[in-house]
């Protein structure tokens, strides 16, 4: 969402999802919502439900603290629920003992 419109954001989760917990980040335009609902269900109202802030929404597996063993521990965890291959994609923000480059 474009930065400024986190307000809107907020509103449009509450009449798309009903039942929603919406909290503000470190970052401005990224808004982390947490729902009862199903992701299938929580993702499928929000494509049928038209919206102006919202630009982008990522479901999440799993939320952990930005140190490279939790997020190793929580990739081991996943990987026993999937099978065939998969890939780890990280996006470090504002995290100075945390770069990209040693998750590689």
């Amino acid at each position: 969402m474009p930065a400024g419109r986190e307000g809107d954001a907020i509103l449009e989760l509450e009449w798309a999802l009903e039942k929603v917990k919406v909290h503000g980040t470190d970052w401005r335009g990224v808004l982390l919502a947490e729902t009862p609902l199903s992701k299938e269900e929580a993702l499928r109202r929000l494509k049928d439900f038209e919206t102006q802030a919202i630009q982008r929404v990522v479901p999440l597996e799993v939320l952990v603290r930005a140190s490279f063993d939790e997020i190793a521990d929580a990739v081991l965890n996943l990987a026993e629920r999937i099978q065939g291959s998969f890939a780890v994609r990280a996006k470090v923000r504002g995290n100075k003992k945390l770069s990209q480059r040693s998750l590689r």
